[in-house]
């Protein structure tokens, strides 16, 4: 069975709320729910219920909802019957067939980043697409006003990007796509990242990632037509100055060594997904255009490569995170500032408003998330798991200490060794 109920949550609380708003219409005889309240209780069923990994969010809710109104058109919901339609709901959409889904977009960057064939990689094509593709993509912008201001089809500083996926959905493809092409984009900007210095900024922030995927996203079948009317973009990008530079040579090269270092690092890894996660967190993060939410989501992606509890106490992020450096008395300071900043921002900080030293926070942050992931990649084979790469950050970094602590496990190893008789 794929469906499980998360523990903190109880399912007949949800099912109480949608049967007193339940009300069933004669013509056609088919239920319905009053007040917003299936609309409140979606969410909640989409937290509580782990299903397929292979289901993306977007299509989880449609299965939850189209599960609760099989058992609500026979009758009141509980438990047993909704986990009887959810699983058959779980089972009709993982049958369906996985067809080819083009997303199409934009790459970011450096001018003439299209012509390298080191940003070139299985699955994805950034060329400039059919003129079938681009037609299609106008005249569904046309169709929605509000898209005019993050539209940027002209600008200079980008290539056409066509992502080939496989998906059940157009929301899956979307994910699919995304999360594909975001991890190797992840793998692009921490090799122009890493070691990078504080940015001072004059005027308007504009993200730390100098390549970044565009604002607007369509889905296509592989001939160029629109396989729906779903438009996936955000509002708040702002991708600030043109890049004037064009790539050169030797930061080809040094993409296409930085990526294959990786999927050799990654190729076998015990918890390989983990790791493309957090690096996927660490890219979205610094493509934020905003200070307050860059800031937030790079502590998040911190949050999650130093193995924080969930309760949200991070105070043993910072000792693991302070275990890795020579100086750690001096690193744990600079965590601990560095959550008073994130504290600040997310309690008494209005939207919209900026620390004036908010930029050095960020790139501090980046710092150490970068070599924590460097940790993962390089030591985590040896542990099998975060966890225990977590334990071994979880030792006190003082030299004396671990060598008392060594010399006591040795006399414990000799206590509980067996011995003759």
């Amino acid at each position: 069975m794929m469906t499980r109920w998360r523990k903190p949550y109880k399912s007949h609380l949800i099912f109480d709320e949608l049967n007193e708003a339940r009300v069933v219409r004669q013509e056609p005889e088919r239920a319905a729910f009053s007040g917003g309240a299936l609309g409140h209780a979606l969410p909640l069923l989409a937290a509580a219920l782990r299903l397929h990994r292979e289901i993306c969010p977007e299509d989880k809710l449609g299965v939850i909802r189209s599960a609760v109104f099989d058992v609500a058109n026979q009758g009141p919901l509980n438990d047993e019957a909704f986990t009887a339609q959810l699983l058959r709901r779980e089972a009709e959409y993982l049958a369906r067939p996985l067809k080819t889904h083009v997303l199409l977009t934009h790459l970011h960057g450096p001018r003439g980043i299209s012509e390298s064939p080191s940003l070139r990689s299985r699955g994805f094509r950034l060329d400039f697409p059919p003129r079938s593709f681009i037609d299609e993509r106008a005249r569904l912008i046309e169709r929605f006003p509000r898209l005019a201001s993050v539209n940027q089809d002209s600008r200079l500083d980008q290539a056409w990007l066509r992502i080939i996926t496989k998906a059940r959905s157009a929301y899956d493809a979307i994910y699919r796509g995304t999360y594909s092409f975001d991890l190797l984009r992840a793998v692009w900007n921490f090799c122009m990242n890493h070691g990078s210095g504080t940015r001072m900024t004059f005027g308007n922030f504009y993200p730390v990632n100098p390549i970044l995927r565009g604002p607007i996203l369509t889905v296509h079948t592989s001939k160029g037509k629109l396989l729906s009317e779903l438009v996936w973009y955000d509002g708040d990008t702002d991708y600030g100055r043109i890049w004037p530079a064009r790539f050169s040579t030797d930061q080809e090269q040094l993409l296409r060594d930085n990526s294959a270092w990786w999927r050799k690092r990654l190729s076998g890894h015990p918890y390989r997904r983990d790791i493309q996660k957090w690096l996927i967190g660490y890219c979205r993060a610094l493509d934020e255009p905003r200070q307050r939410n860059a800031f937030l989501t790079l502590w998040q992606a911190f949050e999650g490569v130093s193995g924080a509890d969930s309760s949200g106490n991070t105070d043993r992020s910072i000792l693991r995170t302070s275990f890795l450096y020579q100086d750690s008395e001096r690193q744990r300071q600079e965590l601990h500032y560095l959550r008073e900043r994130r504290n600040d921002v997310v309690h008494t900080l209005p939207v919209g408003d900026t620390h004036s030293d908010m930029e050095e926070a960020i790139y501090q942050l980046k710092t150490y998330v970068e070599r924590l992931l460097l940790m993962h990649a390089f030591h985590g084979r040896r542990f099998g798991s975060p966890a225990g790469l977590f334990e071994l950050w979880d030792q006190p970094p003082d030299l004396r200490t671990l060598r008392e602590r060594s010399r006591l496990l040795r006399r414990a190893m000799r206590w509980r060794a067996p011995r003759e008789t």
